[in-house]
């Protein structure tokens, strides 16, 4: 930190003469100063009689380099611009609040239990599922029940599971093959005997549980910023 203090000090006094000393003065380098090489700074070309000065160091440097004003020179020298970042974040905040308006004038301001059709943008085959072999694996297009909206998106209901807990030894699980959420419209599929089975195996399984180990495992779909799945 001295030698700092010292190599200011040796610059002033090569550069500045006090009997004619200039009305402003500009110390730049690429360098963090001390408060002491600041305030060494200040008292030398006050002594010297300067009336304005600037000592400009690594950190005030970048500082005005991030500046709205100096955006030009960030991205002549740097090759990026904040400004059209922030004109691009812009856009897309505008265009978020439009698709969400939408939604809500057609779902209403609280979607519980609306049915909301989500297709792949790249089918074209909607709605024939018999031309893709692999639908029940891969659907490209399914109906869902809308639950809220979020401020990232549109919340549906995914799945509702029998579900175990233990808080004391910190374990839990679920019955991944028993899905609560009844099908929606179209994607309804009947269930022959052994899943009818399954299900209330599972289910009376769950009911034997101590009540302190019961609970439900929640899962929802956001289909965030509009456009994708989070």
């Amino acid at each position: 930190m001295r030698e700092t203090v010292k190599r200011v000090e040796s610059i002033i006094d090569d550069g500045v003469d006090g009997d004619g000393p200039p009305y402003g003065y500009i110390l730049v380098a690429p360098a963090n100063f001390s408060k002491a090489a600041h305030d060494t700074f200040r008292e030398e070309l006050r002594t010297r009689g300067v009336m304005e000065f600037y000592l400009w160091g690594a950190g005030e440097l970048e500082d005005m380099l991030y500046q709205p004003k100096n955006d030009h020179i960030l991205f002549a020298f740097f090759g990026f611009s904040l400004t059209t970042r922030r004109r691009s974040w812009a856009t897309e905040i505008r265009a978020t609040v439009s698709s969400k308006n939408k939604l809500i004038k057609v779902l209403g301001d609280r979607p519980v239990h609306e049915r909301v059709l989500l297709r792949d943008i790249k089918d074209t085959n909607y709605p024939f599922e018999r031309d893709y072999p692999d639908f029940e694996a891969h659907p490209r297009w399914k109906e869902y029940a809308a639950i809220d909206f979020h401020p990232l998106g549109l919340v549906v209901a995914i799945g509702r599971y029998y579900a175990y807990i233990d808080k004391i030894k910190g374990e839990w699980d679920y019955a991944k093959t028993e899905n609560n959420v009844p099908p929606v419209g179209s994607m309804h599929r009947s269930r022959d005997a052994d899943s009818e089975a399954q299900k209330y195996a599972v289910k009376g399984f769950w009911e034997q549980l101590p009540h302190a180990n019961k609970a439900t495992f929640v899962r929802n779909g956001l289909i965030g910023s509009w456009n994708r799945w989070e």
